[in-house]
C-alpha cells in the first residue's frame, strides 16, 4: 500500500471524537471507532427515511387528487333555472345572439312583437322550472349554462339573467 493511500483510506482503528446523549438526556463527549455505525443511529436513520417517504407518498396523493378535481367538468357550486312571473319554464337560447334579436323583436310591439314570441317558440327549448345547471360563462345579459341532471343533461344554451339562480 502506497504513503498516499494510508492516508486517504479511513482505517477501522482509528478513533473519532462523537457527542451523544446519555439516558438522562445530557450530552456526553465520547470516542467510538471511526467507520462503524451504531446500531441506534442506523434506526434513527431509518425512522428518517420512512417519515420522508410517507410525507411524500401523501403528498403525491393529494396533489394527484387535485389534478382529479380540476380536470372534472363539474363544477362545485351548482345551480337551479327559476321561472319568472307565472310561467312553468325557461326558454334556453343556442346562443346570445339569438336571445337578443328575439328580445328585441318582443320589445317592439305590434306584428313584430308578434313575430318575436312565435320565433321564440321555434327557435328556443322550454326548459323545466328548478332544472339544476352548470354556468359556463356568463355576463350582464346572461349565462350560458349546461343542464346537469334530467333528461336533457349535457345540452348547453344561452339563459337570460333574471332565470338564473
Amino acid at each position: 500500500m502506497s504513503e498516499r493511500e494510508r492516508h486517504i483510506r479511513p482505517r477501522a482503528h482509528e478513533i473519532c471524537e462523537v457527542e451523544s446523549q446519555d439516558a438522562t438526556g445530557t450530552m456526553v463527549r465520547g470516542r467510538r471507532p471511526r467507520g462503524r455505525v451504531q446500531p441506534a443511529a442506523r434506526a434513527s436513520g431509518a425512522r428518517r427515511m420512512s417519515v420522508k417517504f410517507h410525507f411524500l407518498a401523501i403528498l403525491l396523493a393529494v396533489s394527484a387528487f387535485a389534478v382529479a378535481a380540476c380536470q372534472s367538468s363539474h363544477s362545485i357550486v351548482t345551480h337551479k333555472l327559476v321561472a319568472s312571473g307565472n310561467q312553468h319554464s325557461i326558454a334556453m337560447y343556442p346562443d346570445e345572439e339569438t336571445y337578443l334579436k328575439v328580445s328585441r323583436m318582443q320589445q317592439q310591439g305590434g306584428i313584430e312583437g308578434m313575430a318575436g314570441d312565435v320565433r321564440k317558440n321555434f327557435i328556443a327549448w322550454a326548459i323545466d322550472d328548478q332544472t339544476p345547471v352548470t354556468i359556463v360563462s356568463s355576463d350582464q345579459n346572461g349565462a350560458v349554462v349546461e343542464i346537469s341532471e334530467g333528461p336533457m343533461k349535457g345540452r348547453a344554451g344561452f339563459v337570460a339573467t333574471q332565470n338564473i339562480d
